[in-house]
């Protein structure tokens, strides 16, 4: 159940950063309260990861898998798994540590008139735990769901300065592919299941 909490705590931070986006609707105040929000907003989103990376640690020291799992559709056997054994404990601490590090960077990249601060913080937030659920996946099922996560917060990701003709182009491409990439892993997921 660990494993679900760390999860479960990325989308709290995603929810509190876009609480705390709305701010106020007072241009003057706004620009005076984004440049504290700059730094709130990526702390916020940090936490989750933080957290993760040090699950992730204590996983590497661990003899015995973490684990974690519920009956997603109890009728047709769908069972959503999260393992945490020595691979995927240090590929959650890559994703996760880098993803610490990018969140301190963003802090201090972005300025006080940076627009969607909010919007991009939770965005990357997002993406950051849909990848490591697709790391600490167990079942074939929960891998697909969180890849498809994946992609849906990677094209919000590309597409962020959204007005711009090129980013549309880019991100529509880069859903392309993902989401051809997910049919086709679960296409390979029904021929396995149908072998079985």
């Amino acid at each position: 159940m660990l494993l679900w909490l760390v999860l479960g705590a990325h989308v709290v931070a995603v929810a509190a950063v876009g609480l705390i986006g709305r701010g106020p609707a007072d241009t003057a105040e706004r620009s005076t309260s984004r440049r504290a929000d700059g730094r709130v907003v990526f702390a916020i989103v940090a936490v989750p990861a933080l957290i993760a990376s040090v699950v992730s640690i204590i996983g590497l020291g661990q003899r015995d898998d973490i684990t974690g799992s519920f009956d997603w559709v109890a009728g047709l056997d769908l069972t959503m798994a999260l393992r945490l054994d020595a691979l995927s404990a240090l590929l959650g601490l890559v994703v996760a540590g880098i993803g610490v590090l990018v969140f301190v960077y963003a802090a201090g990249y972005f300025t006080a008139t940076s627009a969607g601060l909010a919007r991009f913080a939770a965005t990357l937030s997002a993406f950051s735990g849909s990848m490591l659920g697709l790391v600490w996946a167990d079942t074939i099922w929960t891998l697909f769901v969180f890849w498809e996560l994946t992609s849906i917060t990677s094209f919000l990701l590309v597409g962020f300065k959204h007005p711009d003709p090129a980013v549309q182009y880019s991100a529509r491409r880069a859903l392309l592919i993902t989401a051809s990439g997910g049919l086709v892993l679960l296409a390979g997921f029904l021929l396995v299941a149908a072998g079985d």
